[in-house]
């Protein structure tokens, strides 16, 4: 083969691997991004527990 064929086959590749290591990276950030704002809306969606729970006393006293 040519070697300057070759050469332009190899800079193609190194070219066409960093494109997708660049398409790689982003479409992970956009995943993650998408994944904390569902974990937030899920969380927010979440009942908050009602203050009748919190200011009920234990059935079991703690000094037996």
């Amino acid at each position: 083969m040519d070697e300057q064929l070759i050469n332009e086959y190899i800079n193609n590749l190194a070219n066409q691997v960093n494109t997708l290591t660049q398409e790689n990276i982003l479409l992970k950030t956009r995943l993650a991004i998408f994944e904390k704002r569902e974990q937030e809306k899920a969380k927010a969606s979440e009942p908050e527990p009602s203050s009748q729970e919190e200011e009920t006393p234990p059935l079991v006293s703690k000094e037996e």
